[in-house]
């Protein structure tokens, strides 16, 4: 059995934090990586083995976006673990391989947050007929709906619709100007993590 003790995106997206262990005087046996456009394609899988010590039950390593050849981890990762323990029978739960989902969704905050103010400058009413551009509101409104819905489509383990849900949020993205900038705060509540 392998348990997920932490599975985090740094405040900065530059780093994946993993805490994970597996049943004593066993090993993690094996670590994958995909992106939200190679998730289950095993011939693009990134293989990050190089990260597992395997000297111990428990494997603790911080992952760089650098070393899997990224600039940084804004979206959905899926990391893929398995172990050498044997399956118990009487564990109905256990699974092996383990799925984690790990998301950084914070550029796209940042969007809807662009669209609200250049709506907000546009008439101090936000809700009144006479905003400049309406479809400020309208884009933000939707982001807004789509953010929700990839969270839900993770916590209901229903990852392709994840995906294209954020392929939607791209496309209404397309033009912002502040997406990209890397924010250090204190907390990520827009970065979050599942099991399967």
């Amino acid at each position: 059995m392998i348990t997920i003790n932490t599975a985090s995106i740094s405040n900065n997206g530059l780093n994946l934090n993993i805490n994970i262990s597996t049943g004593n005087s066993f090993i993690i046996s094996s670590a994958k990586l995909w992106t939200e456009n190679t998730f289950k394609d095993y011939s693009k899988a990134v293989n990050i083995n190089f990260k597992l010590s395997q000297t111990s039950n428990n494997e603790v390593f911080i992952l760089s976006a650098s070393e899997v050849n990224l600039d940084n981890f804004n979206g959905i990762y899926f990391l893929e673990f398995e172990t050498n323990e044997p399956n118990n029978d009487e564990c109905t739960t256990c699974q092996n391989p383990v799925l984690v989902v790990v998301t950084n969704l914070n550029q796209y905050y940042r969007c809807m947050t662009e669209l609200i103010l250049k709506a907000n400058i546009c008439d101090n009413n936000l809700f009144s007929k006479e905003v400049c551009d309406d479809s400020y509101v309208n884009k933000a409104l939707t982001i807004n709906l789509l953010l929700e819905t990839i969270t839900q489509c993770l916590e209901l383990g229903q990852f392709i619709e994840a995906i294209d849900t954020i392929k939607n949020i791209k496309k209404l993205c397309d033009n912002c100007t502040n997406c990209k900038t890397i924010v250090k705060s204190t907390s990520c509540n827009s970065c979050n993590s599942y099991t399967y």
